[in-house]
């Protein structure tokens, strides 16, 4: 491997999270503390090598929004804004950015959710697993997490799905 290629950190971090999905259908409780810190320095290391790596600011940012980690995500949503440039990854960087503000409490600015308003952008569906987030809604609804937050994080998250070019059903 070389160590400079930013790409394999990236690889790694996302085999990582794989494995761990594969396992354990989702990110839970017996999901190891040890190799959610080695998969988000994975997604970290890749960025300090290439900072233009967009795959590795979205992973990143969904794990921050998986593991609850609402100050972090949202700080990734902010540093990624220059680097990502592919408007899929777009649109997916602002459902995740949107969801983490909501979720801690933040006021979404307009500006934030403009991509989620506009209709005319779509997506194929495996642009994004769902499967995460999905469950992290239902996690939060079980927990009885603050109503206004959830309510609101589902709106984000409906509006998210209603680009996707074969909209799929909720899970949650």
């Amino acid at each position: 491997m070389n160590p400079d290629e930013s790409v394999y950190y990236f690889l790694l971090g996302g085999y990582l999270l794989s494995h761990e999905l594969t396992v354990h259908g989702h990110i839970t409780e017996q999901t190891s503390q040890a190799i959610l810190d080695e998969i988000i320095a994975y997604y970290v290391t890749s960025l300090e090598k290439d900072p233009t790596c967009q795959e590795a600011w979205i992973d990143l940012l969904e794990v921050h929004v998986i593991l609850r980690q609402w100050d972090d995500a949202i700080a990734c949503y902010g540093s990624s804004c220059t680097y990502i440039t592919n408007p899929d990854f777009q649109l997916v960087r602002t459902f995740l950015g949107c969801l983490a503000l909501v979720l801690a409490g933040d006021a979404i600015a307009p500006e934030d959710e403009q991509l989620l308003n506009d209709d005319d952008l779509m997506i194929a569906p495996d642009t994004y697993r769902f499967g995460e987030i999905e469950a992290l809604i239902r996690d939060l609804k079980q927990e009885d997490y603050n109503q206004a937050r959830l309510s609101q994080a589902i709106v984000i998250h409906d509006k998210f799905i209603s680009h996707i070019n074969q909209p799929l059903k909720n899970d949650y």
